[in-house]
C-alpha cells in the first residue's frame, strides 16, 4: 500500500464507500466513549461553552453532547 500512489479520486470514493458503516464497525468493537462521557456528565448539568473535538470522524462525540454544549461546537477530522 503505497498512498503516494494511488489517485486522490480512489482515495475518496474507498472513504465514501467505507464512511456509512463506520459507526456500526466502532459499536461492533465495544466502542462507546461519546455515550459514556455523557452519562459521566449528565448527572452533573455541565455546559461546555465552545467544544473542539478534534477527529470527529462521523460526529458521535458532538451528538452526545447535544444540550451541553453553550458555545460553538467544530469538529475536524
Amino acid at each position: 500500500y503505497d498512498a503516494g500512489r494511488l489517485a486522490p479520486s480512489k482515495v475518496a470514493a474507498s472513504f465514501n464507500a467505507y464512511a456509512p458503516g463506520f459507526d456500526g464497525h466502532l459499536a461492533a468493537l465495544g466502542y462507546d466513549a461519546p455515550a459514556r462521557l455523557r452519562r459521566l456528565l449528565l448527572p452533573h448539568r455541565v455546559e461546555l461553552g465552545d467544544v473542539l473535538d478534534l477527529g470527529c470522524g462521523t460526529g458521535a462525540m458532538g451528538a452526545a453532547l447535544d444540550g451541553m454544549v453553550t458555545g460553538r461546537l467544530v469538529g475536524v477530522d
